[in-house]
């Protein structure tokens, strides 16, 4: 596609309009790139960007000198002039989102439709086949296994969405014969009004939920993956998931396949870091998008065994001073750290903790004694709980310490040689670090300054 080429009923629905930004992050920034590219085709009667934060005008006016500028604490109010607001993932919503009228309309704007860059992709992609990916944890690896299967087999397909690509960067390569592959987000699908083709979910479980009304709200996010699809459409879900099966199936219109961890596991033993029954399902999933896209066994199992671990999910650092580190930074809930101590088997050393959200820690904690990790390295601000509980009932396999390099400091003191230390907080980075990638960045660095490498 060239520059002038957007699909009519995208500028039916977004052209001549008064246009927002909300949010100017980088979805927000692409988005701008997006309509100043194509502003000929567009004609928006006005472009504006609201943030909280403060916004140099200068630099904005060099992206785009026709756009006007609106920040602070009650940048929310420029949206009662809009007529479509490009909602960034990260703002919530939660507060106004008990008043629906509507298709992207709550009560508070009744003239603004919420949507955003996945609602576009999802209503006016050009391509014949486009594979969409959600679910709490496990939806990376997924959306990254099936794009990979679908090179192996030949395939034009971009990996984009929630793995850090905004999706409008890429829609000027979009045409019918790619096949895009685009991890999606709770905060992206809400207020999206599209489904694609070919969907998967891959599990539900409380998360995100100082975003959400409820957890059912969330849920209901998620499911807006499904709520648009047509009778040619295929739903890939997990089929142990219960209660996923059990909220989508009223939902289902189109062909739906079960899969579950069994169906992955003729996989395992291909690549070394997929391994247990998490990594089983997400074979599984990606193995059952690739396959109704058109790959076949032979491509999928290359793309299994030239799989690049991820950073930060059971990312493998390597032996330091005898021991083996792994970087979880993105478990940001509980279930997460148990599946990624269940994948690796060999833990002696866990660091957790992180920001409070309100999450019954208590289960984890009796999780931890049962598990056989020898040493549970405790940040705030939930570690304190964990700690607390698990000195009560299993006195001298946990410690309290106050920062990741006190707790990386501590786990080669309290690691034995041959064995594995794994940070996998069970919590969210943001009282500390800006992202758990930052997180993530920072225990590297600590682990290859208090070690010295030995699998170089």
């Amino acid at each position: 596609m060239t520059a002038q080429s957007l699909p009519d009923a995208l500028v039916e629905a977004i052209g001549d309009r008064h246009l927002l930004l909300l949010g100017f992050g980088r979805e927000g920034r692409s988005t701008l790139g997006f309509i100043s590219r194509h502003r000929d085709e567009l004609v928006p009667r006005s472009v504006t960007v609201a943030d909280r934060g403060r916004l140099d005008p200068a630099e904005l006016a060099a992206l785009d000198p026709e756009a006007g500028l609106v920040t602070g604490e009650h940048y929310l109010d420029a949206m009662a002039a809009a007529d479509y607001v490009f909602k960034s993932p990260g703002i919530s919503l939660r507060d106004y989102t008990d008043h629906w009228l509507g298709e992207g309309r709550l009560g508070a704007w009744p003239g603004a439709v919420i949507g955003g860059q996945i609602d576009l992709l999802l209503r006016f992609h050009p391509c014949r086949r486009l594979i969409g990916i959600t679910g709490t944890k496990g939806k990376t690896t997924t959306a990254t296994l099936t794009a990979a299967m679908l090179r192996e087999a030949g395939m034009d397909a971009p990996l984009i969405g929630n793995i850090g690509v905004p999706v409008l960067d890429d829609w000027e390569r979009l045409g019918p014969d790619t096949v895009p592959v685009v991890e999606l987000s709770s905060h992206q699908l809400q207020f999206a009004w599209g489904s694609p083709q070919l969907a998967a979910i891959t599990n539900f479980y409380p998360e995100h939920l100082d975003h959400y009304r409820s957890y059912d709200e969330y849920r209901d996010a998620k499911l807006q993956i499904l709520r648009f699809q047509d009778s040619g459409a295929l739903f890939v879900r997990n089929g142990a998931d219960g209660d996923l099966v059990r909220r989508s199936d009223p939902l289902v219109k189109g062909r739906v396949q079960d899969v579950t961890s069994a169906d992955g596991r003729r996989y395992l033993g291909l690549h070394d870091a997929l391994g247990g029954p998490h990594h089983a399902l997400d074979m599984a999933l990606a193995a059952a998008l690739a396959s109704a896209a058109g790959a076949d066994e032979a491509a999928i199992r290359r793309a299994i065994r030239g799989f690049r671990p991820i950073p930060h999910r059971c990312e493998p650092l390597g032996v330091w001073s005898g021991i083996a580190f792994y970087n979880d930074s993105i478990a940001t809930i509980p279930a997460a750290t148990e599946l990624a101590i269940e994948t690796l088997g060999s833990v002696a050393t866990l660091i957790v903790g992180g920001m409070d959200r309100g999450i019954d820690l208590t289960d984890f904690a009796e999780h931890l004694i049962a598990s056989g990790i020898e040493t549970v390295i405790c940040l705030p601000d939930t570690g304190r709980a964990i700690h607390a509980r698990i000195a009560a009932t299993a006195p001298g396999r946990s410690i309290m310490v106050e920062t990741l390099e006190e707790a990386v400091a501590a786990a080669f003191a309290r690691t034995r040689p041959g064995r594995a230390c794994l940070l996998s907080p069970a919590a969210s980075s943001y009282h500390r670090w800006r992202s758990f990638e930052e997180r993530g960045d920072e225990f590297r660095s600590l682990v290859a300054r208090y070690g010295q490498r030995e699998d170089a």
